[in-house]
């Protein structure tokens, strides 16, 4: 699993509850440092990725930039910027959940996208 999140605290507290929950995490800071990571071969089996990244490209643009390099992989797109994101989530493999959320709602919701994958 690939958690993209800027913030320092927001990543690691993510980072470390989904690993409790059993998951290998990667952390990247940066759209740049998540598409290096795939770029690199690392197998991903989700991305949770945040909106508001720097860099120039925002986690919309990364999660389209998935769509089209790795079609299969679930991405959970996430953001206290709720206009912004409007009409992504519109499958299986592409969800949004809103800032601030209950880390038991975003373990179900990676629970589900892997499950619909699997199936």
């Amino acid at each position: 699993m690939l958690v993209v999140e800027d913030e320092f605290e927001v990543r690691y507290a993510v980072a470390e509850y989904l690993r409790s929950m059993g998951h290998a995490v990667i952390e990247a800071v940066s759209t740049a440092d998540a598409m290096a990571v795939f770029t690199s071969g690392v197998e991903v089996d989700i991305a949770f990725v945040d909106f508001k990244l720097p860099g120039g490209l925002n986690g919309l643009m990364l999660a389209k930039w998935l769509e089209t390099t790795s079609p299969k992989l679930p991405v959970l797109l996430t953001s206290g910027l709720t206009m912004t994101i409007f009409g992504f989530g519109s499958d299986k493999l592409r969800r949004f959940i809103a800032k601030p959320y209950v880390f038991s709602e975003l373990a179900a919701q990676i629970k589900d996208m892997l499950a619909d994958v699997s199936t």
